[in-house]
């Protein structure tokens, strides 16, 4: 068992990790000025204005009546009534009502979710210039939605959104460059664009700004940079930051060793549901560094990320299952686990999976796959 410890402590003290990229999904960053209203009177003076302007014909006042009927400003929310004002704006020609409207059609809101329809009201207000439909556009054709994937196209318009200051724009281009993607890989740029988005205050930018400083990436390594960027993008509840906060707390990197601040923000990142965190608040409990130790609370902690197939999880929920702590031992879940954090490549999971086999019956090895494909009801 003493092996088992060191492989699962080896894990736990892995370095911060930064993975993917920025989700394509159309942004909710519009300027609406207008509906910024203070009061309710206000608001539900502004949309009666509104009303009337939008019935006249008025492009941006029916953008306007969309984006209150969408959001419930001075009305009771109502999808597919903002879809319409929306419609009556983007036929207009106005660049936010043709955003918006393809946001709604990208995710279904008010109207089938159509990504193909979603992708030519992109394009239509990406044309007039307008900076988050051109950071949309890029978005759907880097990962190939609504359109057939095309790296250098995305390139392209998201450089398009990113001089004209989107910070999403700007750090998505870092993800190409940093990438690879329609262009040489070039970290310079990356942390160029990177640091334009996260000088706005951007969450993301801050936080791919501070993976960059922590590896040494495009920038001299400064784990104290790291951890400052990374706190910014913390405390606007950035989930990956959190987690990479929690553990430079953890392992005194960029920051004196701390426990209990490393438990807080590894459970402000678990109660998002971020599997890392789940994962490494999983081994504080285990381990009782910062809390008392929690066998169960660990168990609890590993099987919601292990279920988002997050492989560290799935080999630390399988050691449980070996040794029985908080859990009872049950050699056939332990080794349903392993198989599976091993198909991830896994390398303690492929070595402990080897010897689980051979402590085993054939029968309990077959009840063992079989419960593995039953978890995520895979062939």
């Amino acid at each position: 068992m003493e092996t088992l410890s060191r492989a699962l402590l080896a894990f736990s003290l892995c370095p911060a990790v930064f993975t993917g990229c920025q989700t394509a999904s159309p942004s909710n960053n519009f300027d609406r000025p207008s509906t910024k209203a203070k009061t309710q009177t206000e608001t539900s003076k502004l949309f009666y204005k509104a009303l009337e302007q939008g019935e006249q014909g008025d492009a941006d006042a029916q953008n306007t009546l969309g984006v209150m009927y969408e959001n419930g400003l001075g009305v009771e929310p109502d999808a597919v009534k903002a879809v319409g004002w929306y419609r009556k704006s983007a036929k207009q020609e106005n660049a936010y009502g043709q955003a918006y409207l393809g946001k709604m059609y990208y995710y279904g809101k008010g109207v089938k979710k159509d990504e193909e329809e979603a992708f030519e009201w992109f394009t239509k207000s990406a044309e007039q210039g307008h900076s988050t439909g051109q950071y949309n556009l890029g978005m759907m054709y880097r990962d190939g939605k609504g359109v057939k994937q095309d790296y250098s196209k995305a390139l392209d318009w998201l450089h398009k959104s990113a001089i004209q200051g989107n910070a999403l724009g700007q750090t998505n281009l870092g993800v190409m460059y940093e990438n690879g993607l329609g262009a040489e890989p070039d970290d310079a740029k990356a942390v160029g664009w990177y640091r334009k988005s996260a000088e706005q205050g951007n969450a993301h930018g801050q936080a791919y700004l501070g993976k960059m400083y922590y590896y040494g990436k495009g920038a001299k390594k400064d784990e104290e940079k790291a951890f400052e960027w990374f706190t910014k993008s913390a405390q606007q509840g950035q989930s990956r930051s959190q987690y990479n906060l929690g553990v430079m707390y953890r392992d005194g990197k960029g920051v004196k060793q701390d426990y209990s601040k490393a438990l807080d923000w590894l459970r402000k990142s678990a109660d998002q549901g971020y599997a890392f965190g789940q994962t490494n608040l999983g081994r504080m409990y285990d381990n009782g560094r910062g809390v008392k130790q929690d066998h169960k609370k660990a168990v609890e902690l590993y099987t919601k990320a292990a279920k988002q197939e997050n492989a560290d999880a799935q080999f630390s929920l399988g050691a449980k299952y070996w040794d029985g702590k908080g859990t009872g031992r049950d050699m056939v879940k332990c080794l349903a686990w392993w198989i599976l954090a091993a198909k991830q490549k896994h390398k303690a999971a492929i070595e402990w999976k080897i010897k689980a086999e051979t402590n085993m019956s054939l029968e309990e090895i077959a009840k063992a796959n079989k419960l593995s494909k039953e978890l995520f009801n895979k062939d």
